[in-house]
């Protein structure tokens, strides 16, 4: 990942902390002290939207997050489900669902870990975690339909 990158990522996660620790950046985004540095005369000296606080914190400074509008539309995480559902599923459960409500059901789960994966997830931001999960899901789909009739 490149510098502006990284900055990017440290100012999004400071503006939604508040406060960060130097050392939890280093460990968080593999830093050294040189590229530490760097990063923290942009933030406080050349953008002016954080401050240093007895050498071990940093602290936002800048404009509070700006919260989303109401009236916006479902972001793609709420809308997901319905994009690797397969079909026949999503309208068995939209018909039924107030049968199904105080139902409890046996169900299959596939409990799948990649080494290092949460490791590499740490270094993303949360909106791009849910896409290589989305992918997979997509890939399985038409597995999962073979045997929809099995039991």
């Amino acid at each position: 990942m490149d510098f502006y990158a990284v900055l990017d990522e440290i100012r999004t996660l400071l503006q939604r902390r508040g406060r960060v620790t130097y050392r939890a950046l280093k460990v968080q985004f593999q830093l050294d002290d040189e590229h530490l540095e760097a990063l923290k005369e942009e933030l406080i000296e050349a953008e002016q939207v954080a401050v240093d606080e007895q050498g071990k914190v940093l602290v936002w400074a800048g404009a509070p997050a700006a919260a989303p509008p109401a009236s916006l539309p479902a972001t793609d995480q709420e809308q997901a489900p319905l994009s690797y559902t397969p079909q026949y599923l999503a309208e068995k459960i939209l018909t039924s669902r107030s049968a199904l409500e105080g139902e409890r059901k046996q169900v299959t789960v596939l409990f799948a870990d990649i080494k290092d994966s949460v490791v590499y997830e740490g270094t993303m931001e949360l909106s791009s975690r849910y896409a290589p999960h989305k992918q997979l899901l997509k890939r399985q789909t038409p597995i999962s339909e073979t045997f929809k009739h099995c039991r």
